[in-house]
């Protein structure tokens, strides 16, 4: 066959057909992914601007509903998480194990893009403290202390209380530790103290307390004085053109005031007070007013029944012969 040509095997093939005296230059090398011996690659977690282990949170440690759903959630939150990035290997490592906070820098867990050996020595280490643990599908407390990342640090917040959606799951570890992790953020929670250094967190900042303002100040009162001059001693006498109410003279009806008199004949009349006079209006017993403002006279006493006649009787006489005197007569009036 002639140079170029080729025999189908059934798959396909390319030829480079060249002329005599041509110059083949051999395809560039591909390169392998780099084979991190021992180890694995390291995968920084997107923490977003809210200081959480995961920005957008890991939704499997919201869906526990059981003891070994939450052990599971845990596992899954370990591997897929913690396991790649040097921060969270640090900071797990110091809450879960209680590792010093100086004993490690997030730089000594990697080698270039690998995680390093004393890395892949706390992953393992974290894996055996969580195999000995207590789960539940509680959510972590509410008075647990949240951690969070900041300037490159798992940090703690300075005091405890956690706000906000506490979704997740729970664990006791066997030395009597409380943890929590939150599905939100796939933060760690603790209650107790960590040797984590102080930093901010995902949880919410609490509402600043109302500032007091300054107390109002009192209103001043103007106290008025009589003139002395129309009010000898300070004490005005009662103005004789203002209307009295009809409530408060119980002599009169509706009407303007009107005063009450003794008639000669024992009637009581009324009449309008003198211009100008400050006389009270005498009140006589019992009179009743109406409503014409007219005061009846007071009902008349019925008569006292006159005493019965006295009856004398006198005793028929009998005289010696049996017969019978006639009585005497009456006296005389």
């Amino acid at each position: 066959r002639s140079n170029g040509d080729s025999e189908s095997t059934g798959a396909t093939t390319t030829l480079t057909v060249t002329a005599p005296g041509d110059t083949v230059t051999a395809p560039a090398a591909v390169t392998a992914p780099e084979e991190c011996e021992g180890s694995w690659r390291v995968n920084i977690n997107d923490r977003g601007e809210l200081n959480r282990f995961v920005a957008e949170g890991f939704a499997p440690l919201s869906r526990a509903r059981t003891k070994a759903q939450a052990e599971r959630a845990a596992f899954s939150w370990l591997r897929d998480v913690v396991k790649g990035d040097p921060v969270l290997l640090d900071g797990a490592a110091q809450v879960v194990l209680g590792t010093d906070a100086d004993k490690y820098e997030p730089a000594d867990l990697r080698d270039d893009n690998c995680i390093s050996p004393e890395g892949v020595a706390l992953f393992h280490q974290l894996e055996g403290a969580l195999s000995t643990a207590d789960f539940s599908p509680d959510d972590p407390s509410a008075s647990a202390l949240n951690t969070g990342v900041s300037n490159g640090n798992v940090v703690a917040a300075a005091t405890p209380g956690i706000t906000g959606d506490r979704s997740g799951v729970t664990m006791e570890l066997e030395n009597g530790d409380k943890l929590g992790l939150m599905a939100r953020c796939a933060n760690l929670t603790k209650e107790g103290d960590t040797p984590l250094p102080e930093g901010p967190t995902d949880n919410p900042e609490p509402p600043e307390p109302d500032t007091p303002g300054e107390p109002d100040e009192p209103t001043p009162t103007t106290t008025t004085t009589p003139d002395d001059d129309k009010c000898p001693g300070g004490v005005c006498p009662p103005d004789p053109s203002a209307d009295t109410p009809a409530d408060a003279d119980p002599s009169r009806g509706p009407g303007p005031r009107r005063d009450v008199v003794d008639d000669t004949d024992g009637i009581p009349e009324t009449r309008d007070p003198e211009p100008g006079s400050t006389t009270a209006p005498k009140v006589l017993p019992n009179p009743t007013t109406t409503n014409a403002d007219t005061v009846a006279a007071p009902p008349i006493a019925p008569p006292t029944p006159e005493a019965p006649p006295t009856v004398t009787v006198i005793s028929p006489t009998t005289t010696a012969d049996g017969t019978v005197a006639a009585p005497p007569p009456p006296p005389a009036e």
